[in-house]
This record gives C-alpha cells, sequence and structure tokens, in this order.
C-alpha cells in the first residue's frame, strides 16, 4: 500500500503531465507540431525545460505518448469483448466506446488535425485483429484469410468513419455512435442502401 507521499508525488506527475498535454494541444492549434520547442511548450505549461525531460526526450516521444495513451483506453474496451459465445451487445460496446471518446475528445480532435490518426487507425486495427485471433479457431488458411478481409473492411471502416467524424462539428456524438452501431450491426441495408432492381 502506497503511503501518503507517494501518492502525493504520483498525483504530481499526473498533474505535470497533464499540464504538458494541455499546453500542447493548445500549441498544435497554431502552429505544426515540428515547429513548437521544448522552450515554448515547456512555459505554456508553466514548467521548465528540465521538469519536461524528466517525462519525456522531446516532442516526438510526447506524441507517441499522447498515442499510446489513446490506444490503452481502447485496448481496455476491446478486451472485455467475448467473442466465445454470443454475448457480444454492440449497444454496450458503442456506449462505452462513446464514453471514451466524450472522456478525452480534445486530444482525439488534436492526433486527426496533424495528421497522426492513420498511426492510430493503424494501431487500434492491429489490436483488435489480434484480440479477436486470440478467441476464434480456424480450420485452414483459407478461413484465417476471410477473416482478415472481414476484420479489416469493418475495423477499418470503423475507424475511418472515426476520423473523418472528428472533422465534422455538425455531427453530434450520440448521432456518430448511433450510425457507427448501424452500419456494423446491419450493414448499409441499415440505411435504405440497398441494391435496387431498375
Amino acid at each position: 500500500m502506497k503511503d501518503g507521499k507517494e501518492i502525493h508525488i504520483d498525483r504530481r506527475i499526473l498533474r505535470t503531465k497533464k499540464s504538458i498535454r494541455t499546453a500542447f494541444t493548445e500549441l498544435v492549434k497554431e502552429k505544426e507540431p515540428s515547429r513548437i520547442t521544448v522552450k515554448e511548450l515547456s512555459n505554456a505549461a508553466g514548467i521548465n525545460r528540465k521538469t519536461f525531460y524528466m517525462y519525456y526526450a522531446g516532442i516526438d516521444e510526447l506524441l507517441v505518448s499522447i498515442e499510446d495513451d489513446a490506444l490503452a483506453k481502447f485496448k481496455v474496451l476491446f478486451e472485455q469483448i467475448n467473442l466465445k459465445d454470443n454475448s457480444f451487445d454492440a449497444l454496450d460496446f458503442f456506449q462505452r466506446f462513446s464514453d471514451i471518446i466524450h472522456e478525452d475528445i480534445e486530444t482525439f480532435r488534436m492526433l486527426n488535425n496533424i495528421g497522426f490518426t492513420p498511426h492510430l487507425i493503424e494501431g487500434a486495427k492491429a489490436m483488435i485483429i489480434d484480440m479477436a485471433m486470440k478467441y476464434l479457431k480456424f480450420n485452414d488458411q483459407g478461413e484465417m484469410d476471410k477473416f482478415n478481409l472481414y476484420a479489416e473492411f469493418t475495423v477499418t471502416g470503423l475507424l475511418a468513419m472515426f476520423s473523418k467524424w472528428l472533422q465534422m462539428p455538425n455531427v453530434s456524438i450520440n448521432e456518430f455512435i448511433d450510425m457507427a452501431r448501424k452500419i456494423i450491426v446491419g450493414g448499409l441495408g441499415a440505411f435504405g442502401l440497398t441494391d435496387k432492381k431498375s
């Protein structure tokens, strides 16, 4: 069990890292990440450069850390999916997905605006497919290949949809979640986009 002093230090570290990330999120609204200096970021965060370097080797490492933390939040959600039976609840899944986005929407928008979303999408996609492969059993390579095609289409589509949504201020988070759920559960037919015979 941690003593009071250790808890105090942990909270201070969390506060410092949060102030660094908040300052970075604000600065990238004005300039590209490659043009932000550690000195400038430290000043905006209300710390000195030495404190910044206690946690990050530079701006690039800060960005990787932000991306890793975003992926870690989704990993917890993905690992709770039970693929051993038919108990998957799409509505519950998307509600929790929504909660994660709501919790840190500025970070996701920032990553999207600076072009970091493709890295995030690839990381999340690999994570989801790896998780699914642990549960599913395939009779042969053909079945595995078919699953990979299905997963590629579904996961890439959902994550690309999320990336596009981040640029659409007129579509609410609840509308996005509802649309994503409908597409995953019912396909494009959920929007009346089924083939029509002429």
